[in-house]
């Protein structure tokens, strides 16, 4: 690299250290020295470990799941069934 490129990059890395600790936490600036200073293949090889350790959504793994059309058919067959009205059981009986 040029002489005056690495004078610019330590200048602005002096700089930020100052704005960080009056305007970020130290995470920011631990995140932002490791995507500078890790080489993009390394970066890419370590987003393809993150993705093989999240799960699959939920959505995916309810194949076996009712279809839209049999769900409504037996909604609308509950609420066409009459509801059943039990009769009083203590007909004529005088509770004190």
């Amino acid at each position: 690299m040029s002489q005056k490129l690495v004078s610019t990059q330590n200048s602005l890395q002096q700089r930020l250290s100052t704005l960080t600790s009056v305007l970020y936490t130290d995470y920011v600036v631990d995140i932002y020295e490791t995507i500078t200073t890790t080489s993009r293949a390394e970066l890419k090889m370590l987003a393809e470990e993150l993705k093989m350790e999240v799960p699959e959504p939920v959505h995916t793994m309810l194949t076996d799941k009712e279809t839209k059309e049999d769900a409504v058919a037996k909604y609308k067959k509950r609420k066409e069934m009459e509801t059943v009205i039990c009769p009083p059981t203590c007909t004529g009986i005088t509770i004190f």
